[in-house]
């Protein structure tokens, strides 16, 4: 009796989590597994949930990069959805709507931020701080360099 007062509590556990936020299908059947399920059982209740539309990786995906493009680059992004499990067709679909715009936005918006920290330095050295802080945010190199070319100038902070 006690396997079957486990199994209705893992799923009354995962349909809490799924009314909550949008998860992935290794995302549910990962926390199923930590909340003792065993693999046969994980599976059919991602199964069951991804039947009911619980689970909707492309939703997932699109609502995650609408929320942290203005923060992260599409390669930082691209990793997240990777390790949270999404498809990657799913991924690529939702990373499809950040354009060129949004990335150099964002990446300004960053740099503009972190100005006052590189202000004291000298222009080389801020450059390659304000270089590898978008990087470590996944940005590529294109936009970095115009960013930091557009923000910092040539030399001086502000060299719009």
């Amino acid at each position: 009796m006690e396997g079957d007062e486990g199994r209705k509590k893992r799923r009354e556990r995962a349909l809490r989590l799924l009314a909550t936020r949008e998860v992935s299908q290794k995302e549910l059947a990962d926390r199923l597994r930590r909340w003792g399920a065993e693999v046969g059982e994980a599976e059919a209740l991602v199964a069951s949930a991804r039947e009911a539309g619980l689970i909707d990786e492309a939703r997932l995906a699109r609502s995650w990069v609408a929320a942290r493009k203005g923060a992260r680059g599409v390669r930082a992004l691209s990793m997240e959805l990777r390790r949270r499990g999404v498809p990657d067709g799913e991924a690529e679909g939702a990373l499809a709507a950040v354009t060129g715009d949004d990335q150099r936005d964002a990446a300004r918006v960053l740099l503009e931020r972190a100005a006052g920290r590189l202000a004291g330095l000298a222009p080389d050295v801020a450059r390659r701080r304000a270089w590898a802080m978008l990087a470590r945010r996944g940005f590529g190199g294109d936009v970095a360099a115009e960013v930091v070319d557009l923000v910092l100038g040539d030399g001086e902070l502000g060299g719009r």
